[in-house]
């Protein structure tokens, strides 16, 4: 197919079965870039430690990414999701000739496209605080559930204050250079869509991130995060403006892995999710 053709992932946390699936996909198909939008890395109860989660980027990630590119020239891009401990991104980063490009918060041009990357998600209810932030500069969360003490990389005290808003998604999103010519990997999706409802129906995504797309109306952006929101909304995408947003909703406990292919033509924009 002309044009740009994507294969983008998400939240896998460390499924093997899923992993293998993907790379086999992706072999047997003419893309030319595979995306993996973040929660990359194990999290069940024996694996969830940083420690654990290198073991799993060293010893299987990194050899299964090199395997794969002896035989494809697909260029992967990678980012950590929020259930991935902060420890490991220098690992990524050194990692880089394994054959893949790590983009957490920061950008790299692809056939004239400028895709970026972003990691970090409003704060949530969960304990591990790696990639959580502030949303909004000047809007304080209203989320009744949220957990405003945790830690960082599964030992270092952290906690959030709603009077101190320095640190936030909002600023750093203004930080990137954003536009109608950009890819934009968010692991969270953005507030208020059919990308981020949860089991009670709560919408839980980012508020800056909406924000950002209705100001700067991006090409495209692919998120993960909130695994249940395609079973509940029924739908994967969303459309802010002129911005297709997208979302995988992948369940990691099953042996499937849901994907979405995207075609980018000029202006023209295809995609289509699915499960193998």
């Amino acid at each position: 197919m002309e044009g740009l053709n994507i294969l983008f992932a998400s939240d896998m946390h460390g499924n093997k079965i899923q992993y293998n699936k993907l790379f086999d996909y992706a072999a047997k198909n003419s893309f030319d870039l595979l995306i993996l939008g973040g929660d990359i890395t194990p999290k069940d109860a024996v694996n969830r430690t940083p420690q654990k989660q290198e073991e799993f980027l060293e010893k299987y990630l990194f050899k299964k990414i090199l395997e794969f590119t002896k035989k494809s020239k697909i260029k992967i891009l990678i980012i950590l999701g929020n259930d991935d401990f902060r420890s490991n991104e220098e690992i990524l980063k050194k990692n880089q000739s394994k054959g893949y490009m790590y983009i957490g918060q920061k950008s790299t041009i692809f056939e004239k496209l400028s895709i970026i990357g972003y990691s970090y998600v409003p704060i949530t209810p969960f304990k591990f605080k790696d990639w959580e932030k502030h949303d909004l500069s000047n809007k304080k969360e209203d989320r009744k559930d949220i957990l405003m003490e945790g830690l960082v990389n599964a030992g270092l005290k952290k906690s959030f204050k709603l009077t101190d808003r320095k640190d936030n998604i909002e600023t750093d999103l203004n930080k990137l250079a954003i536009d109608k010519h950009a890819v934009l990997v968010s692991h969270s999706p953005p507030y208020n869509t059919n990308l981020d409802i949860l089991i009670d129906d709560r919408h839980v995504g980012s508020e800056a991130l909406r924000k950002i797309i209705v100001e700067k109306q991006p090409l495209l952006v692919l998120s993960g995060h909130i695994h249940e929101t395609v079973r509940i909304s029924g739908k994967y995408s969303d459309k802010i403006g002129k911005t297709i947003c997208l979302c995988t909703g992948n369940d990691n406990l099953s042996e499937n892995i849901a994907l979405i292919e995207i075609n980018i033509n000029g202006s023209k924009i295809s995609f289509k999710r699915l499960i193998i």
